[in-house]
């Protein structure tokens, strides 16, 4: 019983930090073989769940993976991405950057960095981006979003992006110098 208890408090304090639900639930199929340490694993899990389903998402999102940094002299907000990124890392990333007023009213424009990341998207996600982009337009409209990535899978994403441009501008780009001089022009 002991060790059943201990269980249960290692599901409870790593539960909050993993990024997503389903994860839990897995860490509970993978080591507990007891069925009534189950049900209650799985009771604790599914309570976790409905009380902090939004902050996974908040220690999760973007402290890790992506990294937010405004140059006051350039007026870029420079958004750098690393490791992999889903289409629900990039609008979740701006999604946290408009509620923690992590872009500035003063901004020139965007650079989006994807060197160090590799995209996870479906090419039919891409839309997702264009449509995100428009229904912030107040954020977005008349600025110019530079898309860096040196990896040619994943600029396929920004170039569909850049068809669907409409009350914004996007390019991509495979050098930081070119993105910003193309932002600041």
């Amino acid at each position: 019983m002991e060790s059943s208890s201990k269980f249960v408090a290692f599901i409870i304090r790593y539960y909050i930090i993993l990024p997503h639900f389903k994860d839990s639930m897995y860490i509970v199929k993978m080591y507990n073989n007891d069925g009534g340490v189950l049900e209650l694993i799985y009771k604790l899990t599914v309570i976790f769940f409905l009380l902090f389903r939004e902050l996974p998402n908040k220690f999760h999102s973007n402290e890790k993976k992506i990294k937010y940094e405004f140059n006051n002299s350039l007026g870029i907000l420079f958004k750098t991405y690393y490791g992999p990124i889903t289409i629900e890392d990039i609008l979740s990333s701006w999604e946290y950057a408009f509620e923690n007023q992590l872009i500035p009213k003063n901004k020139k424009g965007f650079i989006l960095d994807y060197r160090d990341s590799n995209l996870n998207i479906k090419i039919n996600e891409y839309t997702a981006i264009s449509d995100f982009y428009k229904k912030h337009i107040e954020i977005f409209g008349n600025y110019k979003i530079a898309v860096i990535s040196e990896n040619p899978r994943d600029i396929v994403v920004p170039i569909l992006v850049e068809t669907k441009d409409d009350g914004y501008i996007s390019r991509p780009f495979s050098t930081l110098e070119a993105a910003i001089n193309w932002v600041l022009s």
